[in-house]
């Protein structure tokens, strides 16, 4: 039987974005997935949306305290030996978890994988990360402070122990968390990138959500 993969997916007024986002989840031909969705205070439709998929998710509701600290809770209550993180606006490309998952099992010596990643908006694609951004030249094994490329964080899947080591996401952070969580990271485990694109990040939503 394959490991479990726990799908993270904090959301804070996103829900416009969430239904796409908790389907691409779903739809992924990994069968052995769990995909926890966690509102983080939001005031408009979040709850509805994530009720309507309650058959399918695991549903947790915290009072708004940031995005690291929704993470935070549900990688405390994930059964998963791989943790896949998803923001509530981008959405997992199919194939995407298998693919990862299948990197890291046949590599070992790998503990992070992220990949490329489509960048769209209202418009339609805008290209990929890679070309807006310097690329990892060693793709099998990099250290994330020895480049300029900071992975959507969508694209991100890890083994459960790298957090057990490295510890959870900085909760007085606000901007940038994902990056020094990865930096941090970089000091204990190997990281390796997919070169294909795997999520469809949205540049829009994301960039309202971190301003």
């Amino acid at each position: 039987m394959s490991a479990l993969v726990s799908i993270i997916i904090p959301c804070y007024n996103q829900g416009q974005f969430l239904a796409e986002a908790i389907q691409s989840a779903i739809e992924q031909d990994y069968e052995q997935k769990e995909i926890i969705v966690v509102n983080d205070g939001s005031t408009d439709n979040t709850k509805e949306v994530a009720e309507s998929f309650i058959h399918s998710i695991t549903y947790i509701e915290q009072e708004n305290k940031g995005v690291s600290s929704a993470r935070n809770v549900a990688i405390e209550i994930a059964n998963g030996e791989y943790v896949a993180f998803l923001d509530s606006d981008d959405v997992l490309l199919p194939g995407s978890i298998t693919k990862k998952i299948a990197h890291l099992e046949s590599h070992p010596d790998i503990s992070l994988v992220c990949s490329d990643s489509i960048f769209f908006n209202e418009s339609g694609s805008l290209g990929l990360r890679s070309q807006l951004l310097n690329r990892p030249k060693n793709i099998d094994n990099f250290r994330w402070e020895t480049v300029d490329y900071n992975a959507t964080l969508s694209s991100v899947t890890l083994r459960r122990f790298c957090l057990e080591k490295a510890g959870l996401f900085e909760e007085s952070i606000q901007n940038a968390e994902d990056w020094l969580m990865w930096v941090r990271m970089s000091r204990y485990f190997n990281m390796a990138f997919i070169d294909e694109p795997l999520i469809k990040y949205n540049c829009i939503a994301g960039i309202l959500r971190e301003a």
